[in-house]
C-alpha cells in the first residue's frame, strides 16, 4: 500500500487524429477511414482500412452523385472522414455520416496539383492512370485522405514530425495497399 504520491511511467499517449494502434483497433473488423470530395458536379470516396493498408476510390457525377456516394459509404462504414467543404457542409451527407456511422468529420482543403503529386508518389504512375481524368473527384479525395494520414492536426510541429514520420512509415511498410476503381 502506497503512501503519498507514487511515481507513474506513461505507456501510451492518445492525442486526437487517427487510430492506427493495433491495441485500439477492433480485432477482425475493417477499420475504414475516408476521404469524401463533394461539389455541385462530382463526387467521389476513397476508403482506407487503417488495419490492412487496403484503399479503394471510387467516383461518381451527375443528379445521382450523392445517393452513390452515400450507397458506397455504407460499403465501408467508416470511423473517420476528412472531407472538402461542399461535403463537410452538405446536411444530407453529414446527416448520414454522423447518425448512421457515427463518425468522426474533419474538414480539409488540398489544391488539385498536390493532390495528384500525392498520389503519384503514394502508387505511382499505373495507379494514377487507372483513375478516370474526366472526374477530377477521385484524385481530390485522394489528396484529402492522404494528407489526412500523412499530417494529422496536432498541437504543435515536433508532434507534427513524430506523427507524419509514423504515417509515412506505415505506407512505406505496408505493401498491402490496393488501389480499386
Amino acid at each position: 500500500q502506497a503512501k503519498g504520491l507514487v511515481k507513474r511511467d506513461i505507456i501510451r499517449v492518445i492525442t486526437p487524429g487517427t487510430v492506427i494502434d493495433e491495441t485500439s483497433l477492433e480485432a477482425g473488423r475493417s477499420n475504414f477511414c475516408a476521404g469524401i470530395w463533394f461539389d455541385e458536379r462530382y463526387a467521389a470516396l476513397c476508403a482506407c482500412d487503417i488495419s490492412t493498408g487496403q484503399m479503394s476510390a471510387t467516383a461518381f457525377e451527375g443528379p445521382q452523385r450523392l445517393e452513390h456516394l452515400l450507397n458506397e459509404l455504407g460499403r465501408f462504414s467508416p470511423a473517420e472522414a476528412v472531407m472538402n467543404d461542399g461535403a463537410f457542409f452538405d446536411e444530407t451527407l453529414t446527416g448520414v455520416l454522423e447518425s448512421k456511422f457515427h463518425c468522426h468529420r474533419e474538414k480539409r482543403k488540398v489544391p488539385m496539383e498536390a493532390a495528384e503529386r500525392l498520389t503519384r508518389e503514394q502508387f505511382g504512375e499505373d495507379a494514377c492512370a487507372r483513375l478516370p481524368r474526366e472526374n477530377p473527384a477521385a484524385v481530390l479525395a485522394l489528396g484529402l485522405l492522404i494528407t489526412a494520414l500523412l499530417f494529422p492536426k496536432l498541437e504543435n510541429l515536433e508532434k507534427k514530425q513524430r506523427s507524419a514520420s509514423r504515417f509515412s512509415e506505415f505506407f512505406r511498410n505496408n505493401k498491402r495497399f490496393f488501389l480499386l476503381l
